[in-house]
């Protein structure tokens, strides 16, 4: 399903005025519950089978490699007593996977217990892995019914949905939407970067960006190199990349949780299947990095740095006209920025999709946690943060992370890398 079918289908759908209950009772879906590791492990054949099948934008993040990738990591790296619990939901009809959910049971404050997507604040989408010839809206109705009916659980909380893909579109009329936001698109088909990359050459850039690129350069060419996942090279730069990344937010003053956790370095250097270092060098030298992932004509644009003491020439902004020209000519269409507008998100986007979450209580205090907390206290908090001047976040960061903790590593990636060279 393309970007615009998918938003046709989401606005043209119309919902008879009956229940949930009654629309997921409709479906003969066979739906079972994997909580096991091992038990996942064995569906990889299936899953992959079903990602290719569902071929949609916005579904990476409910991938096998993203999904058992993130598990073997920090649920097996974390604190034992906070470790999460695994529960993927399948749906076979005929004894054939057609759907599949991977989520998580994780503990909250007073003993809350939180359903949600696989890969929690790193994930940045939510959603669901549906065949579309074989998985209906009743389908997807009766997995969120059975889901919902668990007596354990406080609350189940997807946030993040894009408001044209499969899960939306079925929730459509029969579960809230609160709207969170949207993420941007470049289509690269129709961007600048096409015209200049079909000719295999790089795409016009604006003047005042070509003397930064000379600068930049310092009489050394700038070269675009492609790292594929699941190499030590790839590995490399993506610790790099968050090296830089966290240089950047201390001397912008802005936090990022899931970035700053310890093991999110391993994780992201674990991905391999689609995961992609594009990396700008300065001769043999990065300058600047992108971490994304390919799923079908879609890149996803996850992770972005470069070399804070270069920030002047605008390494980041190159890269990207640069990575723009070199996806065009793998065949690539969409761009995806993903969630987190920003003015410059706005500037490049040539399209965007509403982004929504779907919370679903089950108790009391399932309830006052996504209305009180995630719905308006979060938000309220972080614009206030960032309301504040530079140098009172970055004092408060300091207070909270410690001093300066990132330079050493930086130079110690720089040290790692130029060494494996």
């Amino acid at each position: 399903m393309s970007l615009t079918e998918g938003i046709a289908a989401r606005t043209s759908a119309a919902r008879p005025a009956r229940s949930l209950a009654d629309a997921a009772l409709e479906s003969d879906l066979e739906i079972e519950c994997v909580d096991s590791f091992g038990a996942a492990l064995e569906l990889k054949d299936a899953w992959r089978t079903l990602e290719e099948r569902a071929a949609s934008p916005f579904t990476y993040f409910q991938s096998f490699d993203w999904c058992t990738t993130w598990w073997r990591v920090f649920a097996t790296g974390g604190r034992p007593a906070a470790a999460p619990e695994l529960q993927i939901y399948t749906g076979r009809r005929d004894g054939r996977l057609v759907m599949l959910w991977p989520l998580m049971a994780v503990s909250g404050p007073f003993g809350l217990r939180l359903l949600t997507p696989i890969g929690g604040d790193l994930c940045q989408y939510g959603g669901i892995l549906a065949d579309p010839d074989h998985v209906s809206v009743r389908d997807i109705l009766a997995f969120w019914s059975r889901i919902g009916d668990r007596p354990d659980i406080d609350l189940m909380a997807l946030e993040c949905v894009p408001s044209s893909s499969r899960l939306a579109a079925g929730l459509a009329g029969y579960v809230n939407a609160v709207p969170c936001g949207q993420t941007s698109i470049i289509d690269i088909s129709s961007s600048c970067a096409a015209p200049g990359s079909s000719r295999g050459g790089e795409p016009p850039l604006p003047r005042s960006l070509k003397r930064r690129m000379k600068k930049l350069a310092g009489g050394e060419a700038l070269n675009l190199v492609s790292v594929p996942g699941g190499t030590d090279a790839y590995g490399d730069m993506a610790r790099l990349a968050l090296a830089w990344k966290a240089d950047w937010l201390r001397h912008t003053g802005r936090f990022s949780k899931p970035l700053s956790q310890p093991l999110t370095a391993e994780f992201l250097a674990s991905l391999s299947d689609g995961a992609l270092a594009l990396v700008l060098q300065r001769g043999d030298t990065p300058v600047a990095l992108e971490i994304g992932f390919v799923r079908g004509r879609h890149f996803y644009s996850y992770l972005g740095a470069f070399d804070w003491s270069l920030r002047r020439f605008s390494p980041g902004r190159i890269q990207i006209e640069r990575t723009l020209a070199w996806l065009a000519r793998q065949g690539i269409e969409y761009y995806d920025l993903l969630g987190n507008a920003s003015s410059f998100k706005q500037e490049v986007a040539t399209t965007t999709v509403p982004l929504e979450s779907f919370y679903c209580p089950a108790t009391l205090l399932g309830f006052a946690y996504a209305q009180l907390w995630m719905r308006r206290a979060r938000p309220v908090i972080k614009r206030s943060f960032y309301g504040l001047p530079l140098h009172q976040r970055q004092r408060f960061l300091h207070l909270l992370q410690g001093a300066e903790p990132t330079r050493a590593s930086t130079a110690q990636m720089r040290a790692h890398i130029s060494g494996s060279q």
